[in-house]
């Protein structure tokens, strides 16, 4: 027997994929449908090259050690594309993650992770006041902001952020520290959640800056 030509390996990956959207979208409903596809792709053109430019990035990290605690300070780059933005300004709040890694570094082994954190922020656009909101999850803060650039530079810095207790480390003992920050994509309302899956402008996440917290 020949093997599948390219053309119909195409077809039966189309037909897949397909399949797949089909149950997602009857699962949502005609009405449910409708507005995922509204928020979720936007309806315009998003140039290839803004497509490739990465949306969140880690600039910069410094920690330090302050009466016997670990903190830190670090510069993000968040920049909504058009389908998040679009969501936003339409009622739906934006859920940040920023995680955090302390590991010990074992040279004949594999690392140990001996701790995580996960820093929570929240988005949201009160249309009535024209102001974006952004809260700390973890502690119940909040501020309004008049723009949405001023919204996000709040978020892309980190200041002053424990990370560990001096105390817990060992002596003598190389440990390495790790962050990344992404989208919450299981915070998205229901519809929105199933369509993330399917359309790649969902999938919002930097990649893991690493450094030494302790030589």
């Amino acid at each position: 027997m020949e093997p599948p030509h390219y053309d119909q390996v195409q077809t039966q990956g189309d037909q897949g994929v397909k399949r797949l959207r089909g149950k997602v979208l009857g699962r949502l409903g005609v009405r449910g449908a409708f507005a995922a596809v509204i928020l979720g792709t936007g309806l315009f053109y998003v140039p290839h090259a803004l497509a490739r430019r990465p949306a969140f990035a880690v600039m910069r990290v410094h920690s330090y050690l302050r009466r016997g605690v670990y903190y830190l300070d670090a510069d993000l780059s968040l920049r909504l594309n058009p389908r998040a933005h679009r969501a936003l300004v339409h009622g739906v709040a934006l859920t940040f993650i920023v995680e955090i890694h302390i590991i010990r570094y074992r040279r004949f082994l594999w690392n140990e992770i001996i701790g995580r954190l996960r820093e929570r922020y929240r988005l949201s656009y009160r249309p009535l006041t024209r102001t974006y909101r952004v809260e700390n999850l973890n502690i119940g803060s909040s501020n309004a902001y008049d723009s949405l650039a001023g919204a996000l530079d709040s978020l892309n810095h980190i200041r002053r952020l424990p990370l560990i207790d001096a105390s817990l480390l060992a002596r003598h003992t190389r440990y390495l520290a790790r962050i990344r920050v992404g989208l919450d994509d299981q915070a998205l309302p229901g519809p929105l959640k199933l369509v993330s899956l399917l359309l790649p402008g969902w999938q919002l996440e930097s990649t893991w800056n690493q450094w030494v917290l302790v030589q």
